[in-house]
């Protein structure tokens, strides 16, 4: 294929995947989906009744093999609702036909975006750039809008490739952090979607962890200030949350997996007003 054979979606495709989208013929027909890839991609129509079985046994399934049956794994009515009829799912297959990856968007209300709802890989095919992959096609097939939106957790490592979207200039911007969701960590992060095919997720360089200052009770948040928030600390979650209300700006740049004190994830955010 004509991309450079270093961006993340020519790695996977040169490996013999392919790319599945589903979602309903309305919506494929917006999606920028280039000459170059369109050999790659299968279109599943699923408001024919004829793929209800296939995304079912396959897509539903997994989901399932991700989150287990009594996790997170979503409703039918939610796959129709967000992933078909008003949004879009998305991945890779594996050479047998399978789907290995998944990524789920709809259209925002509040400007020319889209929000990113699901990422998920096989746990089977863990480590391979498929996660980065996943993201990099909803951007590539949505070059006709500004921006992504995300929902994520403080202790998931995906935000390490929301980070991979960033460039001077471009932060990935904290929206919200602590609301009704599934987690009582998630966050709401939007960054811009980056129009150059070969380069849209690169690599990330992450700041030092010596770089930001623990959130405490005693710590004032101060304007280009660097702090770090424990995954699961709710005081340090309100008081950013509190201060987001109060018009503050923050953006995300940094994740680390565990510190020296703690084996607990940490997330670096900077304060930008």
């Amino acid at each position: 294929m004509a991309f450079d054979k270093f961006s993340s979606i020519s790695q996977v495709l040169e490996k013999g995947y392919k790319i599945y989208i589903a979602t309903q013929p309305m919506i494929f027909k917006d999606l920028t989906i280039s000459e170059k890839l369109k050999p790659y991609v299968q279109f599943f129509d699923c408001l024919l009744e004829g793929n209800r079985d296939w995304y079912n046994s396959k897509v539903t399934e997994l989901n399932k093999r991700v989150f287990g049956p009594q996790a997170m794994a979503t409703d039918l009515w939610v796959d129709h609702h967000f992933g078909i009829a008003c949004g879009v799912t998305l991945g890779f297959l594996n050479p047998s036909g399978e789907p290995i990856s998944m990524g789920r968007f709809i259209k925002r209300f509040e400007e020319n975006s889209i929000h990113e709802w699901t990422l998920l890989v096989d746990p089977k095919y863990e480590g391979r750039g498929l996660g980065k992959a996943t993201v990099a096609l909803e951007c590539e097939f949505s070059k006709n809008k500004e921006r992504i939106s995300t929902t994520t957790q403080l202790n998931n490592n995906a935000i390490v490739i929301y980070l991979g979207l960033t460039n001077e200039g471009n932060p990935l911007e904290l929206l919200a952090i602590g609301f009704h969701h599934t987690h009582p960590n998630s966050i709401l992060a939007i960054v811009d979607i980056p129009k150059d095919s070969n380069s849209i997720i690169q690599k990330y360089n992450m700041p030092s962890i010596d770089d930001g200052i623990l959130i405490s009770e005693k710590i004032e948040l101060k304007k280009g200030g660097r702090y770090l928030i424990q995954a699961n600390n709710i005081n340090a979650i309100k008081r950013i949350s509190n201060d987001l209300k109060n018009g503050a700006e923050y953006k995300v740049i940094g994740w680390f997996s565990h510190s020296k004190e703690s084996k607990e994830p940490l997330t670096m955010i900077e304060k930008i007003k």
